[in-house]
C-alpha cells in the first residue's frame, strides 16, 4: 500500500504531524492551565494558613489575658477571705445585736424606774422635813417670845 500511493502516505504523515503537534499544543494549554490552578490553590492555602495561625495566635493570648485574670480575681479573693474573717471575727451579727440592745433598753428602764422611785421618796422625804423645820421654827418663834 506504500508504494501505491507516495502521495497519500506524505498526506498522512503530515496530518500526523499536524496531530501530534496540535495534541502537543493541548497539553502544554492544559499543563500552563493545571500550573496556573495549583499556584492558585497554593496561593489561596497560604492565606487560609496564614488567616488559621492568626486566629490561632489571637486565640493564645486572648486566653493568656482570661488566665492572667482569673489568676489576679483568685488572689483578690484570697486577700478578701482573710479580710473577712477578721472582720466577722470582730463583728456581732444583727440578732445577736438587736437582743442585746432590747436588754439594755429592758435594764435601763428598770434602773430609770428605781431612781424616779428613789428620787420621789427623796422629794417626799425633804418635803416631810421641811415641814417639820417650818413647824419648829414656828413654834420656837412662839415660845421664845
Amino acid at each position: 500500500m506504500n508504494d501505491a500511493h507516495p502521495q497519500d502516505d506524505s498526506f498522512l504523515v503530515s496530518l500526523r504531524s499536524y496531530f501530534e503537534r496540535l495534541l502537543v499544543e493541548q497539553d502544554r494549554v492544559r499543563l500552563a492551565e493545571l500550573t496556573g490552578l495549583r499556584t492558585e490553590l497554593v496561593a489561596r492555602l497560604d492565606a487560609s494558613d496564614k488567616a488559621l495561625i492568626l486566629q490561632l495566635g489571637a486565640a493564645e493570648k486572648a486566653l493568656t489575658l482570661k488566665s492572667g485574670e482569673i489568676e489576679r480575681r483568685l488572689e483578690m479573693l484570697n486577700g478578701e477571705a482573710s479580710r473577712l474573717a477578721v472582720v466577722l471575727a470582730q463583728s456581732v451579727p444583727r440578732e445577736v445585736w438587736e437582743e442585746s440592745q432590747k436588754a439594755q433598753d429592758h435594764w435601763n428602764a428598770g434602773v430609770d424606774r428605781a431612781l424616779n422611785l428613789a428620787a420621789g421618796k427623796s422629794a417626799q422625804t425633804i418635803y416631810i422635813v421641811g415641814l417639820v423645820l417650818v413647824a419648829l421654827q414656828i413654834a420656837l418663834k412662839f415660845f421664845v417670845h
